[in-house]
C-alpha cells in the first residue's frame, strides 16, 4: 500500500506544478488554483509524527 501513497504525493506535486505553471500572473495562492492540493503535506507531516 505504501507504493500507492507515495505515487500519490508524486502526483500531487506534478499537478501542482502544473496548474502554477498555467496560472494567471498574481494567482498563486492555493485558493486562487484549481486543482491544487496539499495532501502530500499532510502525509510527510503523518510521517515524521509516526516516526518519534
Amino acid at each position: 500500500m505504501s507504493e500507492y501513497v507515495s505515487k500519490a504525493r508524486d502526483n500531487a506535486k506534478k499537478m501542482n506544478k502544473s496548474t502554477l505553471s498555467c496560472s494567471e500572473k498574481g494567482k498563486d495562492q492555493p485558493y486562487q488554483l484549481n486543482p491544487y492540493t496539499d495532501v502530500y503535506k499532510l502525509l510527510d507531516a503523518i510521517d515524521q509524527f509516526a516516526a518519534k
